[in-house]
């Protein structure tokens, strides 16, 4: 598993091991803007925390076990939470934060540093010592640089790809409403092209036919 972040009491509780790190990343408060001056003077902080996320959980133990933890669904609940005061911060990866941070412009958030590191680490099965070995080299051989720009690499484009795919659903939208409306023109163009030769006497007595209702048939819907 990757990334892992348990100390070694923890690992043997849940029955793995922990490679050495192959890669930190800085930790960083989301806070309110408001509170950012007073944030490090706060005797009792809240964190709002992702369901299911063991790395904060334990970053949370090792290095500010007084804070108190409030759990929610997703990143979106907790930046929510923060900033209508039900939590005071969110912990979040400075690789992470671009994903985040036109949600932060939108609640008024913004980042305080902890001065803390957490390190990521490859989780094993005790008994698969073999690989332990080899992901252990690993670590060992892969330059952090390399790792740490790697991964800023990647996090610039999924922010990007979060707004292309946004932009393209809006676009899509717009496609299917064109097509939409331009076959709802088409087809009242054509009922009137074929009523439009018949006389009074026979509009007023023609009975539908199925004919008549196949016009529907290539609507894009």
């Amino acid at each position: 598993m990757f990334p892992a972040n348990l100390t070694d009491y923890d690992g043997e509780v849940q029955d793995c091991f922990m490679t050495p790190p192959l890669m930190c990343t800085d930790m960083l408060a989301v806070v309110r803007t408001s509170e950012k001056e007073f944030f490090e003077n706060k005797s009792r902080v809240t964190v709002a925390v992702n369901v299911g996320n063991p790395n904060y959980d334990m970053f949370l133990k090792d290095h500010f076990p007084d804070w108190r933890s409030l759990y929610f669904m997703d990143t979106k609940e907790c930046l929510q939470a923060v900033a209508d005061g039900k939590a005071d911060c969110l912990l979040i990866s400075n690789y992470r934060f671009n994903n985040i941070a036109k949600l932060c412009d939108k609640y008024g958030l913004t980042t305080w540093s902890t001065g803390v590191e957490m390190d990521y680490c490859f989780a094993v099965e005790r008994q698969d010592t073999v690989l332990y070995s080899i992901l252990s080299k690993v670590t060992a051989i892969v330059p952090s640089s390399t790792v740490n720009a790697a991964l800023a690499r990647y996090y610039t484009e999924d922010a990007r790809t979060g707004i292309a795919s946004s932009t393209t659903q809006v676009i899509v939208n717009i496609v299917i409403c064109v097509l939409v409306v331009t076959a709802l023109v088409g087809l009242i163009v054509m009922m009137r092209n074929t009523w439009s030769g018949k006389t009074g006497a026979e509009k007023r007595q023609r009975v539908p036919v199925e004919e008549d209702f196949a016009l529907f048939d290539d609507l894009p819907i």
